[in-house]
């Protein structure tokens, strides 16, 4: 790794203005000034410590040579998102790349998943974390490369991602968002309840006829007035099929992307006004009641697969 300086950082951040520090402050304000490299500065933290100087300004000292270690500017401050102490969990520089490999997937016509995201940026910790600690190291700072050791694998944190999207107004896909909600919802003691309930229902009947009965939706109070209801604890459908009825159907895919409605309708013509105020925004299709069959479900299936690779 190239020799990294301190030229960015600015002594009054680093130490306090009380007369005990006069001295040390000028010494690293020509150290700063001068370029001279953390080797140099070490010896003079070292110097530093052996004088029995203010603490508090010989850790402020070490952290700004943890910081250039990691290609971290200084700051008085705590970092955007985080805690005071804590690093950001990638440089500028690094998420100056991590921009560029997004831009890359952009290009390409493809979309980027906020598990493309969090891979590349983990990689890209990795990869500054383990060039920090070589840098210390051979600087003569074994303890400060001590503190960092365990970090080199640290995961992506919590929301990062999210915040790291809002930060640079990034259209990223939470493409794992629906799997890690069906993971909680198709537990198993609710896949058994839903089997319980719902098993004479699902041999009895054309499973395209079968409205709001999956795992997630078999509240009573979210049947009410669906095609189906629970009589006597137990799951039917109320209604006569002869009688013309219509149906739509809706879908979204993984990143929450809304299809057209597919409308089934017991005759094309004389459409209700309802139906006609989407006549530009939905496909419409016929059977002879308005229920939706085999057949049309087959052909809703094709119709979406149709628009999702256009």
């Amino acid at each position: 790794m190239e020799e990294v300086e301190l030229n960015w950082c600015d002594p009054n951040d680093l130490l306090n203005h009380d007369d005990t520090l006069f001295k040390i402050q000028n010494v690293i304000k020509q150290l700063i000034r001068n370029g001279h490299s953390l080797r140099y500065i070490q010896k003079f933290s070292q110097t530093a410590n052996d004088q029995r100087f203010h603490l508090r300004s010989f850790e402020k000292l070490q952290t700004a040579i943890v910081r250039t270690a990691l290609h971290l500017k200084w700051s008085p401050h705590p970092d955007f998102g985080c805690n005071k102490g804590d690093f950001p969990y990638l440089c500028q520089a690094d998420e100056n790349r991590l921009l560029s490999y997004i831009d890359s997937i952009e290009k390409s016509n493809d979309f980027t998943t906020t598990e493309d995201v969090a891979n590349f940026a983990h990689n890209l910790h990795r990869e500054r974390y383990e060039k920090a600690v070589n840098f210390l190291h051979r600087n003569n700072h074994s303890k400060l490369a001590e503190r960092l050791i365990d970090k080199i694998y640290e995961p992506v944190p919590k929301n990062w991602v999210k915040y790291f999207s809002e930060k640079y107004d990034l259209n990223v896909s939470y493409g794992t968002y629906v799997d890690t909600v069906r993971i909680g919802a198709c537990n198993r003691i609710r896949i058994m309840n839903f089997m319980n309930q719902h098993q004479v229902l699902l041999k009895s009947f054309n499973p395209a006829l079968i409205f709001n009965a999956d795992e997630t939706g078999i509240e009573n109070k979210r049947m009410l007035l669906k095609l189906v209801t629970m009589y006597n604890n137990n799951p039917h459908i109320p209604l006569n099929r002869n009688e013309l009825h219509i149906t739509a159907t809706g879908a979204f895919n993984s990143i929450g992307k809304a299809f057209p409605l597919f409308i089934t309708l017991p005759a094309v013509k004389n459409l209700p006004q309802d139906c006609s105020d989407l006549i530009h925004e939905a496909t419409f299709s016929s059977t002879c009641n308005g229920w939706q069959t085999s057949g049309s479900f087959l052909s809703s299936l094709i119709y979406l697969s149709l628009d999702a690779s256009q």
